[in-house]
């Protein structure tokens, strides 16, 4: 709906608000038409975030590809308040986990694969309708024309029932083709568990493969890696610091890394908060020529330091820039076997992690950076590399960890023509579609990324739906405000794990859909304007983000602005807020 109003002098401002918003009879007209539902397209999918997780159990955004991304779900508190770094730059919309969807389709022998994102599909329109979003996939190349529905279930007064830690995702596809298609959906996620802190030798990540309820699952967890103790910790051996102005005591290949490690305060502007720890890093993100942002990741090289040692029990070291460990990493090798692998989190600031190294102790080792990437995030930046007997979270009890939980990836159906695997092969085969083993577990970095899949066939004409859930639960919520002793989480203490939460959905997925699409239906059928509808059920979507929490106590926190962390708490006037709810238990504790 365009905007008619002005034009203005300064005169015009000299109160306030101008008596004359000079407001045009057409724009007028158009704010009280009925409209049309508003779908997005191109440019306009860039920023999209709606969220689909359940209420008051982290936040979990839908992108307007169809992506899930801000996955603040690990208690670590991301900032979207104009204090934080997000609210003048907002996050990239590929700020995930890992979680990926995909599509093959096998018809008159040929076959195509493509992820159920902008890289798979030419043409995609988004509409946000809360409590569910729509994105709708089209190409010319592809034989079937694929639709998405996306929700937390949202079932008036209640309570409970719309409160789970867990997104649907529901795809339908159509064959509008004279012949039948072959079709198969897929989904794959690395294990996510531990996603800040990392395993830092207190853990093995372990994913196993189950068929329970009508759903084939892959459930994500960690085990113990329990070590001895160290009667008395000896003290920290600063290995490298990379202060000096040359590479001393490495051994440098290729064009990535320069000459010598870098100036912070010389680095371009979107790469000054790394978190060197004193003036000096390396950083293959290569501007030293005066290359632009885009090209700065064109160079590749290596660097090997000088053997030593190991006489303690971890390696620590600051580490940033791409996630993809088999390209960019700061890797062990003991003898020329590589035995561990750092990669960053595809942001730029570096964050401390940890090589477990006890059991090596009195071998010879070597360290070596690694830049093979000539794409998106393909550099990393490492600096402070710290021999130590404390790991980089300072040896926190594994079950006290903000992260630690468990997730559930699950496609609703275990039927015949779904597969599963607890861990996808790295041997160039699909990764998708494949059936696999039925437990994976890594004591080191490397994340076993599971998958499952359904395939069905299409005759012309024909369509078919498969939905997929993926849940989560990580219970370990502290508040940053000394004056507040509630914790945890309120769905912590209803679900033991996040595979009780699929197994419930699972029993009750058609009911949860039809409810939850009844209360959107109902809501757009009415003669008020389309805009009208869309802005009006807003406010209720903020019980779906980190606005709102629920302790495990039962108590309903919200904070004052636009997210996690925006004043103190939820002031008068949003206590007034509580009627758009239409969830009597809801508003009942923001009215007190």
């Amino acid at each position: 709906m365009p905007v008619m109003a002005g034009p203005f002098a300064a005169a015009d401002f000299e109160k306030l608000v101008p008596k004359d918003k000079k407001l045009s009879a057409e724009w007028i007209r158009l704010l009280t038409e009925r409209g049309e539902p508003e779908w997005l397209r191109g440019e306009n999918l860039k920023h999209i975030g709606m969220p689909v997780g359940g209420i008051c159990c982290g936040q979990v955004y839908l992108s307007g590809d169809g992506r899930l991304w801000h996955w603040d779900i690990f208690n670590q508190g991301v900032k979207t308040a104009s204090n934080g770094p997000h609210y003048k730059k907002p996050m990239p919309t590929d700020s995930g986990i890992g979680l990926g969807f995909a599509l093959r389709t096998r018809s008159a022998g040929k076959e195509t694969v493509r992820t159920l994102d902008r890289s798979g599909f030419s043409e995609i329109r988004f509409r946000g309708a809360y409590p569910m979003g729509f994105v709708d996939y089209a190409d010319d190349y592809c034989p079937v024309d694929v639709s998405l529905e996306a929700f937390s279930p949202f079932c008036p007064l209640e309570v409970d029932d719309s409160s789970l830690p867990l997104t649907v995702m529901r795809y339908t596809v159509r064959n509008p083709s004279a012949t039948p298609v072959e079709v198969s959906l897929a989904s794959r996620l690395p294990n996510p568990v531990l996603q800040h802190s990392g395993p830092d030798g207190a853990a093995e990540f372990v994913n196993t493969l189950g068929h329970r309820n009508g759903a084939t699952y892959v459930h994500y967890t960690v085990g113990t890696n329990a070590e001895e103790p160290v009667a008395e910790a000896r003290p920290d051996v600063v290995f490298e610091d990379f202060e000096s102005e040359t590479y001393e005591n490495w051994t440098v290949e290729g064009t990535a890394f320069g000459k010598g490690p870098v100036l912070a305060a010389k680095l371009p502007k979107y790469q000054r908060k790394m978190g060197a720890k004193g003036k000096r890093l390396v950083n293959s993100h290569n501007t030293r020529k005066g290359q632009n942002a885009g090209k700065g990741d064109a160079d590749v090289g290596v660097m090997t330091s000088e053997p030593f040692t190991i006489e303690r029990r971890y390696i620590y070291a600051l580490v940033g820039g791409g996630a993809n460990a088999k390209r960019v990493s700061l890797q062990l090798l003991i003898g020329d076997k590589v035995v561990a692998k750092l990669a960053g989190k595809n942001k730029n600031a570096m964050t401390r992690e940890s090589f477990t190294v006890g059991q090596y102790e009195g071998q010879t080792a070597r360290l070596r950076i690694v830049d093979s990437a000539t794409g998106s995030w393909g550099n990393i930046g490492v600096d402070h590399i710290v021999f130590s007997d404390q790991s980089a979270n300072g040896n926190e009890p594994l079950e006290q960890r903000a992260d630690m939980g468990d997730m559930t990836l699950a496609v609703l159906d275990a039927g015949e023509s779904v597969f599963g695997a607890a861990a996808t092969p790295d041997d160039g085969s699909d990764p998708f579609f494949d059936a696999g083993a039925e437990t994976a577990r890594s004591a080191t970095k490397d994340r076993p990324v599971g998958a499952v899949s359904k395939t069905l066939s299409l005759q012309p004409g024909e369509e078919a739906t498969v939905s997929f859930a993926v849940a989560w639960r990580f219970p370990n919520q502290r508040m940053p405000l000394p004056d507040i002793k509630d914790k945890g989480h309120y769905y912590a203490n209803r679900f033991p794990s996040s595979l009780a939460v699929v197994m419930q959905h699972a029993a009750d997925h058609d009911a949860a859909y039809a409810r939850t699409r009844l209360w959107h239906d109902t809501w757009y059928d009415s003669t008020l304007p389309h805009w009208l509808l869309d802005r009006t059920f807003i406010n209720t979507s903020i019980l779906a983000s980190g606005t709102c929490l629920r302790f495990e106590s039962g108590r309903l926190w919200g904070w004052e602005g636009v997210g996690w962390g925006c004043g103190d708490t939820v002031c008068g006037s949003q206590k007034a807020r509580g009627h758009p709810y239409g969830r009597p238990a809801e508003c009942r504790p923001l009215a007190t």
